[in-house]
């Protein structure tokens, strides 16, 4: 393993920068699973008094997670099917099975975590399902040349009894201690593939010299913690309004503490110094619920989010006019896609050089497209039909212009849905014969162009006139 040893691996798990760094991670995906009281808990305590601490901690409100709201709304690109096709054809992709869900759910972590790895698992049958490895439980010798590369994975698994160590050209299970452990089916501790199996995915363009990045998503941490804050403080506020408070003055240490415990002692106090008072405490509960939402509103509008849209009130507004609100989070999505469509074609070759190894096959070669679902409120057909048929009632646009924008016709797909319809409407509208009101026209048979039977004799005789 060259300059990689147990040792140095061992040195490094334990540091306390790599220890840090995957307790951050831990509680990003805490909170994102939405098992996060312990972190508010330790916020309040670390930013109250103690007395006012002990209240507060019982009215701990995580219902306001503004973080799974943004990592579900800009994570969420694979949340509508995707079309892949390789030279046009779509079959090469049919060995990877519920590819969507897997990247759907990969797409998520990796925005929140800023770094995810993904393991292609080939079967004997060809069927190839993905394994996904949070940052949390991970640490890695970077590449020197590529950035996009491993030197060296080290992962925890059974709960950190033991660990998996890959490079290049081995494969190790370790123990706790860090001691390599007996493989059965590889006593020799080699990697048969050449390369480490696993791709690691980067939320931006991997910088050399930053290869972890989850304090990018600190920001957004802090503002989830800030919001439970405020909505456990409006809880608490919520609940001492909801009642009068007695308040006794000059009464006695003794009789105050007997009042205190049982408000209705009050009826017998005999001092007659003392005296009972009730206050009403009333505050704005409205107007410190608003604060509370602009407060997690503004926050998201710096990841792309618009401060309208968290209160959800979106059913008054069209797909086109949310369109514009959300230019932010369609840009958020458009960079998330071109680095997707990078980590798509490096997981197929992945795939097919893994799939080599352990069954023998390939997967076929060629040119990878692939095409993401629209998530625009636009995108609803009756919102789209509505939009382009105001633009033409009002001639900003013509019916062929439509077309081609509303369906993605070509021009010529255009002319010919144009002359079906114009025969449709010739087919539709037949005209009835013209009659003349000027002036009446009459005809003789054979200028008419009818066959006239002659009379019999007999008709003749009586008069009758062809």
């Amino acid at each position: 393993m060259s300059d990689i040893t147990f040792e140095s691996m061992n040195a490094k798990w334990n540091s306390t920068e790599e220890r840090l760094r995957r307790l951050h991670v831990a509680e990003l995906l805490q909170m994102y699973r939405g098992d996060w009281t312990l972190q508010l808990d330790a916020e309040i305590k670390k930013l109250f008094m103690p007395q006012n601490y002990e209240k507060l901690r019982l009215r701990a409100d995580t219902s306001f997670n503004i973080l799974k709201w943004a990592v579900d709304t800009l994570g969420a690109i694979y949340s509508k099917p995707v079309t892949r096709e390789l030279n046009s054809d779509q079959a090469a992709w049919d060995s990877f099975r519920d590819l969507d869900l897997a990247l759907d759910q990969c797409s998520r972590l990796l925005y929140i975590c800023r770094e995810l790895f993904i393991r292609p698992i080939v079967y004997e049958d060809g069927t190839v399902l993905l394994d996904i490895l949070t940052p949390d439980n991970v640490v890695v010798i970077p590449s020197e040349t590529n950035p996009w590369g491993m030197k060296a994975l080290l992962y925890s698994i059974d709960n950190g009894k033991k660990f998996i160590l890959w490079t290049s050209e081995s494969h190790y299970i370790l123990g706790p201690d860090f001691v390599p452990l007996h493989q059965e089916n590889n006593p020799d501790n080699e990697n048969p593939y050449g390369m480490i199996p696993w791709l690691c995915l980067h939320a931006r363009y991997p910088a050399s010299g930053s290869f972890f990045n989850d304090l990018d998503s600190e920001g957004l941490r802090q503002a989830n913690l800030a919001t439970a804050l405020a909505k456990t403080d409006f809880n608490h506020l919520r609940h001492i309004q909801s009642f009068k408070q007695l308040v006794f003055t000059g009464m006695s240490d003794e009789s105050t503490v007997r009042a205190m415990m049982d408000p209705a002692t009050a009826l017998s106090i005999k001092n007659p110094n003392a005296g009972v008072q009730v206050l009403d405490m009333q505050a704005d509960l409205k107007a410190a619920l608003e604060t509370i939402i602009a407060s997690g509103a503004s926050s998201l509008n710096l990841l792309g989010l618009k401060p309208d849209l968290i209160k959800g009130n979106m059913s008054a507004q069209s797909g086109y006019a949310l369109s514009i609100m959300m230019h932010d989070t369609e840009r958020v999505w458009d960079q998330q896609r071109q680095l997707w469509k990078v980590y798509e074609e490096m997981l197929y070759q992945l795939t097919s050089h893994i799939m080599e190894v352990d069954i023998g096959m390939k997967l076929p070669e060629g040119q990878i497209n692939i095409t993401y679902g629209n998530l625009s409120p636009s995108s609803n057909p009756t919102e789209q039909a509505s939009y382009f048929t105001t633009l033409v009632q009002n001639g900003l646009m013509s019916k062929k212009q439509a077309m081609i924008q509303l369906f993605d016709y070509t021009q010529e797909e255009v002319d010919n849905e144009f002359e079906q319809m114009e025969a449709e409407v010739r087919l539709s509208s037949a005209m009835s014969p013209f009659v003349s009101a000027s002036q009446d026209v009459v005809l003789d048979d054979e200028q008419a162009g009818i066959e006239v039977p002659l009379a019999s004799s007999e008709e003749q005789e009586n008069g009758y006139v062809s």
